[in-house]
């Protein structure tokens, strides 16, 4: 599979969040998109890289947002289907339009493991398991159809500045959620499979200078509202590293 058309253009205006979707008909849409984050989801195995796995590259890859547009003419009903292919699909646009170049590196990194935090096992009140059906606008592999099950809402999930919220979040997409937060990889150690309805809130590091936020660290957040927490130790870590890439080429 691959992308038959494709148009790259400058995002112009200013607003957080970016968003990568398939629409019918097989038109995929990237707005307000970083090239970095175009990058992660290229050479992510089921899901995106965590920036903290990618190396190099000019500023610019993380500060301009762009908007793409593309069509395949592959006849694929199922949209869980074009979104595990993905990745495979966007190299070659990142390597023909951007000009693209990359290799692995295995490097020793400081990362933080996510374990259980209570001596017996039990979680915190803000943990329980989820009964969602999961979205298609994911490109993790296990991708299920958009239909809810009879009975069964859509899984969702929102995350700000100090807040995760949401259901049918599983412990490797949390700690995902934590590694973009902290700049730094979290591995996923709790021993939980399935999917989880998690809320959880602390205070980001620039509100606690503020003496008027009650919230907790995310550490004591973590270890109260969910029975987990985190540790710090060495790993060997696959890394992306950008030899070269340049600002895209014209429509």
């Amino acid at each position: 599979m691959a992308f038959d058309v494709v148009s790259i253009t400058p995002h112009k205006t200013f607003e957080r969040g970016g968003t990568l979707r398939f629409q019918p008909g097989g038109r995929f849409q990237g707005t307000n998109v970083y090239v970095l984050a175009l990058v992660a989801t290229a050479f992510g195995d089921g899901r995106a890289l965590l920036p903290a796995r990618i190396d190099g590259g000019p500023g610019w890859i993380r500060a301009d947002r762009f908007d793409i547009a593309a069509k395949t003419d592959a006849a694929i009903e199922d949209v869980a289907t074009l979104y595990r292919q993905l990745p495979a699909m966007l190299r070659p646009v990142l390597e023909d339009r951007f000009h693209l170049k990359t290799h692995w590196e295995t490097r020793a990194l400081q990362v933080f493991v996510l374990t259980r935090g209570r001596k017996d096992g039990s979680l915190g009140p803000r943990l329980r398991r989820s009964n969602c059906t999961p979205r298609p606008e994911t490109i993790r592999t296990d991708a299920a159809p958009s239909e809810p099950a009879e009975g069964r809402p859509l899984c969702d999930v929102t995350f700000g500045a100090g807040t995760i919220d949401g259901s049918g979040l599983s412990m490797l997409s949390l700690a995902g959620a934590l590694s973009t937060g902290l700049d730094r990889v979290v591995l996923d150690r709790t021993g939980l499979d399935g999917t989880y309805d998690v809320s959880l809130q602390w205070a980001p590091d620039f509100s606690q200078r503020n003496s008027e936020a009650n919230d907790p660290s995310l550490s004591t957040a973590l270890r109260e509202q969910l029975g987990l927490r985190l540790e710090s130790t060495t790993a060997p870590i696959d890394v992306l590293v950008i030899d070269h890439i340049e600002r895209p080429t014209p429509d």
